[in-house]
């Protein structure tokens, strides 16, 4: 859906240095926009007062949420001249963009055994579906992890497996039938989770593995795509959302420690967006379904009294 951009509009600018800003538009024309209440995705900086941004500076601007004269066209032509007036809306209700983004940076950090891991572990072990990434070992089995990230749908829990050593209680959350694991691309993690901390994850849900099958049923072509493709996709979320974290996700940094907050950002990144995904794709593969009892409900919306008596007793 295209959208008329206008100042009031909460907007999401990818610039051309990869950032991704969030901001209400103060001024907007063909060739720049201005923005006020600005902050920084990838790091939470809020900045005072206005920036403007130009025309070849801007990659993408997309709607967060609108003023109420906003107008909106699924059929207005492709913009040209005026790309900076007309933009599309991200595929998820404002105030739960706002939510996800704000879990981000309330992340807890654990690095040592003891009361808050204990409770990470009994909160995680209570829930159907947790989000699950592993970032620092190169994708090599024999190596330990250095971050473990999980998450439900309202707090992310980093654990540094390099000051822990071993998984203990996540091992049993990981082993579970009973939580769904939602990950992404995660075969280099469960290899080595499983020939290196010798805990089998099960009950898996691969969200680009999903992915990839819906896209091969619709266009009849093998698409992977990485995180922050798959949110372009089916979100409309800036490419650049994510470009932070998977620039880094095998840089030896995350093998130094302290861990820096920006790194602890960057993974909590990687997985507080997965379970709207899985969710997202669970739409699709149940639209069929879901129409044909669309379809067989409207039913009732035409027939008569004598006729819903008839077609009960049928």
């Amino acid at each position: 859906m295209t959208v008329h951009l206008k100042p009031g509009d909460r907007v999401l600018l990818e610039n051309r240095s990869s950032e991704v800003y969030s901001g209400t538009i103060e001024y907007i024309s063909a060739k720049s926009v201005n923005l006020n209440s600005i902050s920084c995705h990838s790091t939470n900086t809020e900045y005072e007062g206005n920036m403007t941004f130009y025309r070849n500076e801007v990659v993408k601007i997309v709607l967060i949420s609108d003023t109420e004269s906003a107008s909106t066209s699924d059929n207005m032509p492709a913009a040209t001249e005026d790309s900076l007036v007309t933009s599309k809306k991200i595929n998820m209700h404002p105030d739960e963009y706002a939510r996800l983004r704000q879990v981000t940076f309330d992340f807890v950090f654990i690095d040592t055994f003891g009361t808050h891991f204990d409770n990470a572990v009994e909160v995680l072990n209570n829930r159907e579906s947790v989000a699950v990434a592993g970032l620092g070992n190169n994708y090599v089995r024999s190596k330990p992890l250095s971050v473990l990230v999980m998450s439900d749908f309202k707090q992310v829990f980093i654990f540094d497996l390099l000051c822990l050593g071993k998984l203990s209680g996540l091992g049993e959350v990981l082993e579970s039938d009973f939580i769904c694991k939602v990950v992404h691309d995660g075969g280099a993690l469960f290899d080595c989770l499983y020939h290196k901390y010798g805990v089998e994850m099960k009950n898996v849900f691969d969200t680009q593995v999903v992915d990839t099958m819906l896209s091969k049923e619709k266009d009849d072509v093998e698409i992977k795509r990485n995180i922050s493709e798959c949110l372009t996709y089916h979100f409309n979320f800036p490419a650049a959302l994510l470009s932070a974290v998977l620039d880094t996700i095998n840089d030896k940094s995350w093998c130094k420690r302290p861990l820096l907050k920006s790194d602890k950002i960057k993974s909590a990144q990687l997985v507080v967006y997965l379970l709207s995904l899985r969710d997202q794709l669970m739409k699709q593969i149940l639209k069929k379904y879901t129409g044909a009892i669309t379809k067989e409900y409207s039913k009732y919306k035409q027939m008569s009294d004598i006729e819903v008596l008839k077609f009960r007793k049928q």
